[in-house]
C-alpha cells in the first residue's frame, strides 16, 4: 500500500485517510441508508413508469451521493480516536 501512496501527488499524500471505529459504523449506516432509500424510491418510480432503466438511474444517483458522503475521511468520522493501551515493563 505504501507503494501506491508514493505514486500519488504530494498534496494528495498529505490528506488524512484514517477514521475511527465509531466513524466506520456511522459511515456504514449512512451508506446503507442512502442506498436503501434510493433503491426504494427507484423501485416505486420505475414501477409507476414501467421502466427498469429509471430504477437503475435513481439507484446510481444514490450510490454517487453516498460515495461522496462516505468515501472521504470527513472529520465527523474521526471524532472518537482509539486510545491504545501502552505496554510497560
Amino acid at each position: 500500500m505504501d507503494t501506491v501512496i508514493a505514486m500519488l501527488p504530494p498534496w494528495l499524500q498529505l490528506l488524512d485517510t484514517s477514521i475511527d471505529f465509531k466513524g466506520q459504523q456511522k459511515a456504514e449506516y449512512l451508506y446503507q441508508g442512502i442506498i436503501v432509500l434510493f433503491a426504494a424510491i427507484g423501485f416505486v418510480v420505475g414501477y409507476i413508469y414501467q421502466q427498469t432503466w429509471i430504477t437503475f438511474q435513481i439507484l446510481f444517483v444514490g450510490v454517487a451521493i453516498s460515495s461522496v458522503l462516505v468515501l472521504p475521511a470527513w472529520p465527523c468520522f474521526r471524532r472518537n480516536p482509539v486510545e491504545w493501551k501502552q505496554h510497560t515493563e
